[in-house]
């Protein structure tokens, strides 16, 4: 028989479990990456497959590795359809870019590309 102390732990863990799954169905990107970085990209296609290519242009005052870009995939009210991450793997320098080609997510051909995530490196190679 369960306590009403374990019926309180149970109902608490159902809400956590709800609100983890509800948090996974949104999509976050890094906040404020406007400020230090620039996209430059567009949609196409490569052997008949729909992509988005680009480049990260890096507008901070420091390196930046290991870029995360978060490619959403759109309808026609503007509402993410399909999300893909991409990888961007070179060392980008201050006032450098680097080039990104990514499979789109989905046949919808109107898209969304955000920074999702970076790591500055700091003098003497520290990442932060």
């Amino acid at each position: 028989m369960m306590t009403s102390l374990g019926r309180c732990a149970a109902a608490g863990l159902g809400g956590v479990l709800l609100l983890a799954t509800t948090a996974a169905a949104q999509n976050f990107a890094a906040v404020g990456w406007e400020k230090f970085f620039r996209l430059e990209w567009e949609a196409g296609a490569h052997r008949d497959r729909p992509m988005v290519s680009g480049h990260v242009v890096n507008e901070y005052g420091a390196p930046a590795t290991r870029i995360q870009l978060l490619v959403e995939g759109l309808d026609s009210s503007g509402a993410v359809v399909a999300t893909t991450v991409a990888y961007v793997f070179s060392e980008v320098q201050p006032g450098g870019r680097a080039y990104f080609e990514v499979p789109a997510p989905g046949p919808s051909g109107t898209y969304r590309v955000r920074l999702l995530s970076w790591e500055r490196i700091e003098a003497g190679g520290d990442h932060r």
